[in-house]
């Protein structure tokens, strides 16, 4: 990953103690991953990169077109990032 994520994600890190990370290594695992993290319990998603937004935004959304379950409860977000 690039010097300014490793440089980026401790202050994250200080920010949202309980975020979890994950990096796509193709486009088209990021889909899944966000599905994954909503049905996690992750309430808020941040997409770096910008060839991956399209794909994070379709993880909100299952193979019928309705929203992923998004729970009530707070959470920490859920941080994925593209290495583009």
């Amino acid at each position: 990953h690039s010097r300014g994520w490793r440089l980026l994600e401790p202050k994250l890190a200080e920010i949202y103690p309980y975020m979890s990370l994950a990096f796509p290594r193709r486009r088209s695992e990021m889909a899944a991953l966000v599905s994954a993290a909503l049905r996690d319990g992750h309430t808020e998603i941040v997409a770096v990169g910008g060839d991956f937004l399209e794909e994070a935004v379709n993880g909100f959304f299952d193979g019928d077109g309705s929203l992923s379950p998004m729970p009530c409860w707070p959470s920490s977000p859920q941080v994925m990032a593209s290495a583009s």
